[in-house]
């Protein structure tokens, strides 16, 4: 009895399918392969993204999500947008002394990632 009740939970199981996999160096769902500058301001976003989240920033979290959505379908405009959020990410402040340091170090390599591939392209000049 117990024989077939495994392999019922067995056949109930989902697989793994191989189409599912995705290695992590190919783009994901058809996007667009980007920079690597542009990756490292996406994964500085993601990051500061999850910080925002977890310290109850969500209006500000929202916005940068959006920005960063806007870079995998137009890497120049998704960039300005970027850098509009980053002016108001610099006002926030979070209670956690030890969320605050990682968050102002997560906002300073966005915006260095931000502003190296903005001049790249020629959209922004930092002064």
């Amino acid at each position: 009895a117990w024989r077939g009740a495994l392999a019922l939970a067995r056949s109930r199981r989902p697989r793994a399918r191989p189409a599912a996999t995705v290695s992590a160096t190919g783009p994901r769902d058809g996007a667009p392969d980007l920079h690597p500058t542009t990756m490292k301001a996406l994964t500085a976003a993601a990051r500061a993204y999850g910080l925002l989240r977890a310290n109850g920033e969500d209006r500000v979290a929202g916005e940068l999500r959006t920005a960063a959505r806007r870079v995998r379908a137009n890497e120049a405009q998704g960039l300005l947008a970027l850098a509009a959020v980053l002016r108001g990410l610099r006002e926030v402040s979070l209670q956690d002394s030890d969320a605050e340091e990682r968050y102002r170090r997560l906002v300073d390599e966005l915006k260095g990632a931000v502003k190296d591939r903005s001049e790249q392209l020629e959209l922004l000049h930092f002064g």
